[in-house]
């Protein structure tokens, strides 16, 4: 389609839906919807995505065009398509085909805030290439919190261990902000004995197979580590 002529078309569409007070994209159903929300620590990374089905029974041509940027400058965004990605925000494009009644991801947005706080959005315009009168909004809200810190006092005070000694079994229980946790158990000669991955934050961990001893319980968790000391009897 003529640059210019898609430009004046899509001018033409948005004023008839303000006109009108409607906006339709009835040729296609947007997942997870046309606006997603996004709330990360400044040390976070996140890569949200919309899909596009195809609600016809011919293949569905998609272009887009941005509409508004008010992200940061100093965050780092790549946005995808369903056929490239581009660094910052593109200013428009036309995708590939999208075969009738199938699924396909047509916007992500990577983004990495380089622990800058703030919010911002992304929003694109984005239609059916032969129908304009099918159209709708695509939009990425981020909203970037301050990553709190933690002393190694304050995280190895999150996770507790009981009994101790132990004997058959290892009651551990941490903070779920924690994340996941990996449990590894070594001898103090630096033999690794024993690997878990933890994910609800209070589980038993068997060490019955242990011999008796000194052992050091290592927990990788998504803050920090924490090295313990434990006496298996």
């Amino acid at each position: 389609m003529n640059r210019l002529y898609k430009l004046k078309s899509f001018v033409l569409v948005v004023a008839f839906l303000a006109f009108a007070d409607i906006t339709t994209a009835q040729n296609f159903t947007l997942d997870p919807g046309n606006v997603v929300n996004e709330t990360i620590m400044s040390d976070g990374f996140v890569e949200p995505e919309v899909d596009a089905i195809n609600n016809l029974s011919t293949n569905l041509i998609l272009d887009y065009e941005l509409v508004s940027n008010t992200l940061n400058p100093a965050w780092e965004i790549l946005v995808c398509d369903n056929i490239n990605c581009y660094v910052g925000a593109v200013a428009d494009g036309t995708m590939d085909p999208i075969a009738a009644g199938e699924r396909e991801m047509i916007f992500k947005v990577t983004f990495d805030p380089k622990n800058v706080t703030g919010i911002g959005s992304i929003s694109y315009a984005v239609w059916d290439q032969n129908d304009l009168n099918s159209i709708d909004t695509v939009t990425f809200n981020f909203t970037v919190e301050q990553a709190v810190s933690i002393t190694s006092e304050q995280l190895d005070a999150q996770v507790k261990l009981f009994p101790q000694p132990s004997e058959d079994v290892m009651h551990i229980s941490f903070n779920a902000s924690l994340g996941k946790v990996n449990v590894e158990i070594f001898t103090l000669s630096g033999s690794i004995v024993k690997r878990q991955d933890v994910s609800d934050p209070s589980e038993l961990i068997n060490v019955s197979d242990l011999a008796p001893g000194i052992y050091v319980l290592h927990l990788s968790t998504d803050i920090g580590v924490v090295n313990k000391r434990i006496l298996i009897q």
